[in-house]
């Protein structure tokens, strides 16, 4: 068994604490519910010091609106979305240094849209799907230097329900993630950088028994 010869050093901070506050409004159409929420939230601020530790330095304070819609406009299409408009900024960093400067990671617009169709004239069973993800450009350090760029990413599938041998449903799917290939950073957190995956082929299959 291999030992360590060096004691490695640990040092745990303490649980963060978040504080909350929203208020918001619902509207059921019958078809379809929208909603609409405006947040303010405060949390400790982390970031990854060039060093590569983790640390603790001020605040976030995040305030926002964020609008959704979730419901079946017309029989066969149901679609989920939701907007994001926010505004992140730091607050009583050390000496100041970084209060006002936008929170890294974090974009002022972010938007999804996912729907899907039915399309028994084709074939019963079969529903085509489709996903638009945008996310706005953010900053990467805490200086507010160094901006990564807004992105989107298209992706199509579709999915087929039939009677297995025994009765019992199977579910086909298949997908295409990032349909254009675009190339894209997924995140630009404390730090870190993680690139968009690029386009994607997906195939599955489910079934109840």
């Amino acid at each position: 068994m291999h030992r360590l010869r060096q004691p490695i050093a640990v040092k745990c901070s303490p649980p963060v604490v978040n504080t909350q506050r929203e208020i918001g409004v619902k509207y059921d159409t019958g078809s379809v519910l929208l909603t609409a929420s405006l947040f303010e939230i405060e949390q400790p601020n982390g970031f990854t010091a060039p060093g590569g530790a983790f640390g603790l330095d001020g605040l976030q304070v995040n305030r926002g609106i964020e609008l959704s819609a979730y419901g079946e406009p017309f029989e066969g299409l149901r679609v989920l979305g939701g907007v994001t408009f926010m505004d992140a900024q730091l607050a009583r960093t050390q000496g100041g240094l970084y209060d006002g400067n936008q929170v890294t990671g974090v974009p002022q617009v972010a938007l999804s849209l996912y729907g899907e169709y039915d399309v028994p004239w084709i074939t019963p069973g079969l529903t085509l799907t489709g996903r638009v993800i945008y996310s706005g450009s953010a900053f990467y350090d805490q200086a507010n230097t160094q901006e990564v760029s807004d992105w989107t990413r298209f992706d199509v599938g579709m999915r087929y329900e039939v009677e297995g041998p025994s009765g019992q449903p199977v579910e086909l799917k298949a997908a295409i993630e990032n349909v254009f290939d675009q190339n894209y950073w997924a995140s630009s957190a404390r730090g870190f950088l993680a690139a968009g995956a690029p386009r994607t082929f997906k195939v599955s299959a489910s079934f109840s028994f």
